[in-house]
């Protein structure tokens, strides 16, 4: 069965017989075209091939760890900028080898401020703890953008009790932990983590929950412990991700209304996806209310032993629960559902590949045409994956069956004097759907009449005139001869 996801604008017809009467004889002498709108196809996001950079600096300048406590000192230690959101104090081009505690630590200000494209390296000295920690800031926003931070044996990056920061394009390797968040309404996309113990970490703002935290295309693999570690936090995005050769894909504790879509776990040598419920004291949290839909989850774990996830929460959806579409699991059967492992959730909607695009289609020309006429209105369809088809004539079916990327087309010739309303919607194999609507109306002027008309605009409109004139004139003569 396939399961119709596109939202329909249907177009009823409930005109009075007699507008239906002014609009067909209006046909007669006008060559108007009425344009229905359609519902455009909207593309989900996809996971991209990226490559990023460690660097893209040649010559970086031999600098010491750098400490900040306030905006003068701030000011002091950047190249440029006024600290304004247009203008931004700017950190640059540095290189911090083999420092102690941190190497560039930034606290209490209240300027907008960038690091970017500076070169962290602690070497594995156990007394090299923080690479780049930005954090307790009275306001302003902080962006840490393409830096290289490798070798801290406690955090690469770290943007704590901040609001509004963006960690973008960064390279972090052989730290305790990749990238540590904790905070409201950050951004951090584009980075690769790569052989840490976790790759991300999210953590709570003292007794609040880490808040809107955005993790979209950033590349975590081959990290010790996990890729993705959520831990006290909510309403999130995980998008776009790859995640793979960890440990965990995605290890979640604590985490609440929180949306994970669209990313790639593979060869994780536990659970791809791995979501605990739990209680701590002093924390009125607990893990439920998310959605996990349209990953791609490839040979993660045992999987003689276990399923690919793992989820206790509660009020949890292993699909998205509008379109009625899941994950596609490279160990489903093709039929049923998918089992996830420590509660009683299911992917309702397993998918059969991991093609999450909507078929594309294109809009023919709304039609106006004779009683009996040969015309048709023609679809374009596409989609690596085609399936099935349904047409509908006024919101009634009235055709289906399967479609292989092959032109689908409809004859008008049946169709009676009237405005109709022709709608075709098509699904892929993943039940994903696209509909188009084309307006059809049928005038019952014979073809020689129409011809004549068509043939000769110039004596036609004159005598129409004249038999308006003529009209007007009889209407007026009887009125006054009644007074």
């Amino acid at each position: 069965m396939h399961i119709h996801f596109a939202m329909k604008i249907r177009k009823t017809p409930q005109f009075s017989s007699l507008i239906q009467s002014l609009i067909l004889g209006l046909l007669v002498f006008s060559t108007l075209l009425t344009f229905s709108t359609h519902p455009s196809l909207s593309k989900e996001p996809r996971l991209q091939n990226r490559q990023i950079s460690k660097s893209s600096i040649t010559q970086y300048i031999q600098h010491n760890p750098i400490e900040v406590e306030d905006d003068i000192a701030l000011e002091n230690a950047s190249s440029s900028g006024t600290g304004t959101p247009e203008d931004p104090f700017i950190i640059e081009n540095l290189k911090i080898t083999n420092f102690y505690m941190n190497a560039i630590r930034i606290t209490n200000t209240t300027k907008d401020f960038i690091i970017r494209n500076c070169w962290i390296d602690g070497e594995g000295n156990s007394s090299s703890m923080y690479g780049i920690i930005v954090g307790v800031l009275q306001s302003g926003s902080p962006y840490i953008l393409n830096n290289v931070v490798r070798g801290c044996s406690g955090y690469g990056i770290t943007m704590f009790f901040s609001e509004n920061g963006v960690i973008e394009g960064n390279y972090c390797e052989e730290n305790f932990v990749g990238i540590l968040v904790a905070g409201f309404d950050i951004i951090v996309s584009n980075n690769e983590c790569f052989n840490n113990s976790d790759g991300i970490y999210t953590y709570p703002t003292g007794e609040q929950l880490s808040r809107n935290i955005k993790i979209i295309n950033n590349s975590f693999t081959y990290n010790n412990n996990s890729g993705i570690n959520l831990q006290y936090t909510s309403a999130n995005e995980i998008t776009g991700n790859e995640v793979s050769h960890n440990k965990y894909g995605i290890f979640a504790s604590i985490l609440e209304d929180s949306t994970i879509s669209f990313n790639l776990l593979e060869q994780n040598s536990d659970y791809g996806i791995f979501i605990m419920n739990k209680e701590v004291e002093g924390y009125p949290y607990s893990t439920k209310g998310n959605s996990i839909y349209f990953n791609t989850i490839i040979d993660n774990g045992n999987l003689t032993i276990h399923s690919q996830a793992f989820d206790n929460g509660t009020y949890e959806f292993w699909y998205d629960p509008e379109r009625l579409a899941g994950n596609h699991w490279s160990d489903w059967n093709g039929t049923g559902n998918y089992s996830i492992d420590g509660g009683p959730f299911a992917d309702l909607y397993p998918l059969r590949n991991y093609d999450f695009q909507s078929p594309i289609m294109n809009h023919p020309e709304d039609l106006i045409v004779k009683y009996h006429s040969n015309a048709a209105v023609t679809w374009n369809c596409s989609d690596d994956h085609p399936a099935s088809y349904s047409l509908y004539l006024n919101n009634t079916l009235v055709e289906s069956g399967s479609w292989n990327r092959s032109l689908i087309s409809y004859s008008v010739h049946n169709l009676s004097v009237d405005i109709h309303y022709l709608e075709l919607v098509v699904y892929d194999e993943n039940g994903l759907s696209s509909s188009d609507m084309v307006t059809v109306t049928v005038y019952p002027i014979p073809q020689d009449i129409l011809d004549k008309i068509f043939h000769y605009p110039d004596v036609f409109g004159i005598g129409i005139i004249i038999g308006v004139v003529i009209e007007l004139g009889l209407l007026i003569f009887f009125r006054i001869r009644k007074r």
